[in-house]
């Protein structure tokens, strides 16, 4: 481990230039990621979890990613420059997981943090996904019909909604009107709300914006297949919004180019002490017997 800089010198560091190398961290949902980037957003090296593991395993992967990656060169571990986190909305476990190891991997190598929103996240990895669809040569003719009018450069200005599953019900909900407000984006857009409220908005903003595609719904196949649970899915469907759902590594490298770019535009890093997971919701914290007694006793009462 480098010697350990006084921590405002590293934060100074951080201002100045941009960072060699990035732990990027995600664990707001299932599975968990972590990787190892540059400067200018290529991967070094990555490691997503098996299953249903909700980030018990992150620490010790990092630790074996680091022996993988030298600096300069050089053989032996190197310590990145910035960790950048998803702080959630998500899954609590998860982001109990991430936060806590952020936090200590943060105070012993003495770096700052970028928290970033998953919603934001989200986002940009849907956004990254069309725009190697895009341009590829290289890409099948069934994900180009998927991808369907996106692919015209005539199109107005995209309306993005993400939709992830809060349990208990509800859903967190996030609509961006163009790229830029990822930028600005710290997560008070998150919304929780319960599934009439949310296909209400869905079906609205499609009433409105008629052009097939101009719509992106950005999910999971868990929160998607729990949304068509509900009665008033099968309107929405009618209408052929564009569900994108996109991987875990597709998230990991989001978040790690996403926070390149605010930095590039003024976004401050944080204090290891000041990271806070953004629930949303205030049970959300319920331990997992409460969630799990409330909903047999909810039964099918959360459905429509």
């Amino acid at each position: 481990m480098p010697i350990a800089k006084p921590y405002n010198e590293a934060m100074e560091i951080c201002k100045a230039a941009m960072p060699r190398r990035i732990l990027a961290m995600t664990s707001s949902a299932t599975p968990a990621s972590v990787g190892v980037f540059q400067s200018d957003g290529h991967c070094e090296w990555a490691y997503v979890e098996e299953g249903l593991r909700t980030g018990e395993g992150l620490l010790a992967a990092v630790a074996t990613g680091l022996k993988a990656v030298t600096t300069d060169g050089h053989r032996g571990p190197a310590s990145p420059d910035l960790i950048m986190l998803d702080q959630g909305p998500g899954q609590f476990t998860g982001l109990r997981a991430g936060i806590g190891i952020a936090q200590g991997l943060a105070m012993g190598w003495n770096i700052p943090v970028l928290a970033m929103d998953s919603a934001s996240i989200m986002v940009w990895a849907a956004w990254e996904a069309l725009e190697k669809t895009r341009h590829s040569d290289d890409v099948s003719g069934s994900d180009r019909e998927a991808s369907g009018a996106l692919l015209s450069d005539a199109l107005p200005a995209l309306h993005w909604i993400t939709v992830r599953d809060a349990r208990l019900g509800a859903f967190y909900v996030a609509e961006f009107g163009s790229l830029e407000g990822l930028f600005e984006s710290e997560g008070a857009s998150v919304q929780t709300l319960g599934p009439e409220r949310l296909l209400d908005i869905v079906k609205n903003r499609l009433t409105l914006n008629p052009h097939r595609g101009s719509i992106v719904i950005v999910s999971d196949p868990s929160s998607q297949a729990r949304l068509a649970e509900f009665n008033g899915f099968d309107d929405v469907s009618r209408a052929k919004p564009v569900w994108m759902q996109p991987r875990a590594s597709d998230l990991l490298g989001a978040l790690a180019r996403l926070g390149l770019a605010k930095l590039r535009r003024g976004a401050q890093a944080r204090q290891a002490q000041q990271l806070e997971a953004n629930y949303v919701r205030n049970d959300v914290a319920m331990d997992l017997n409460a969630q799990r007694a409330y909903r047999r006793a909810q039964g099918d009462l959360t459905k429509i």
